[in-house]
């Protein structure tokens, strides 16, 4: 079928059933991008990234193309795990705006916690993101009511989703909903800084990108290189380097001009956001899960922010590796999975 030959392209896999699943075959937050890119292209149909993680087999993406009667996703909430009993965990995205992570994450979280992802608007070039960290919180704050109409909440955040996970405790608890567990995921402290930021500046993006995929010698090397170079230029020359590779080693993924920008502007709209925010005093229990193996703790202000109420649960690796390596996932899950039981324990 023409699903199953983009998904061929894309994924490097030759044959593909009906039942294949596009992550177990190796796809990712940015091969969803550029699967979501050619389907709006071939079939002239604008769907989101968690349409994907909704419909994850070949057969249900298939379906979901076919019927070209496409609703538009109402929420940013994606269902990674959907079974269990206790009261589901809210995973909100970092500041690239995918929940890779999440996905990951969630067969080391207790079988029987349902767990849902929150993934940024902006990424593809047909969406539109938030300006303010209190503006993403709202829509997520409405979008797991549809999910889960009353608490106890359980929602986390890794790296800048933490801040945004932060202020959807805060709304709920405003709003007289009980908030029964607020995770931070290795998050840094936001510096509330109002002064005006530098403009979007694409080539920056890049740059700031490279610097986590390569040594500090090589990067020195491509910005001397790329120095008088354009944005599409620059993205070309990116492009040959064989030695830049993703952090599991895989091949960049390659994407169109107007792509690029859009996931580039969503990840720099979220970050500038996240550092304007300044965190008002809680009252709930923090939960903060600190990589042990960071040159710099990032506990250390949310701590002196939040004097007594916060409990800082040291995990292993830092703060990329944590979310990368099998061992470093499988140490978190079982933390965050400690973390849950005791607030359900305490409610009884």
């Amino acid at each position: 079928t023409a699903i199953a030959s983009l998904w061929s392209e894309l994924l490097g896999v030759e044959r593909i059933g009906r039942n294949d699943h596009f992550f177990e075959l190796g796809g990712h937050s940015l091969s969803v991008v550029q699967l979501m890119v050619k389907v709006r292209k071939r079939f002239t149909i604008e769907l989101a990234m968690r349409d994907m993680f909704a419909n994850p087999t070949l057969r249900a993406f298939a379906i979901l193309v076919g019927t070209r009667i496409v609703k538009p996703a109402t929420t940013n909430i994606v269902p990674i795990r959907t079974a269990g009993s206790a009261p589901p965990v809210f995973l909100v995205h970092p500041g690239g705006g995918g929940i890779d992570y999440v996905r990951l994450l969630a067969p080391w979280i207790r079988v029987d916690v349902p767990v849902y992802g929150i993934e940024a608007d902006g990424m593809l070039p047909w969406q539109t993101g938030y300006a303010s960290v209190e503006e993403m919180a709202a829509s997520y704050v409405a979008g797991i009511k549809q999910v889960a109409p009353s608490g106890p909440y359980r929602i986390a955040g890794w790296s800048a989703g933490g801040v945004i996970a932060y202020d959807m405790a805060r709304q709920l608890s405003d709003r007289g909903d009980e908030v029964g567990f607020l995770g931070l995921i290795d998050t840094t402290f936001p510096s509330a800084d109002t002064t005006a930021r530098p403009p979007f500046d694409p080539r920056s993006e890049v740059i700031t990108l490279l610097s986590r995929l390569v040594d500090s010698k090589r990067l020195a090397e491509i910005v001397a290189h790329t120095d008088a170079m354009s944005f599409p230029e620059l993205v070309a020359y990116v492009y040959t380097q064989q030695d830049i590779r993703l952090a599991d080693g895989s091949a960049l993924p390659v994407f169109d001009e107007e792509t690029l920008r859009s996931l580039l502007q969503a990840r720099h709209a979220i970050v500038d956001a996240v550092s304007e925010y300044a965190p008002a005093p809680k009252t709930e229990k923090i939960h903060f899960f600190e990589a042990v193996e960071n040159t710099h703790p990032s506990s250390h202000a949310w701590v002196e922010h939040h004097r007594e109420n916060i409990e800082v649960i040291a995990v292993s690796g830092n703060h990329l590796s944590m979310m990368d390596d099998p061992a470093h996932l499988a140490f978190l899950g079982a933390s965050l999975s400690e973390g849950l039981d005791q607030s359900t324990l305490q409610r009884v």
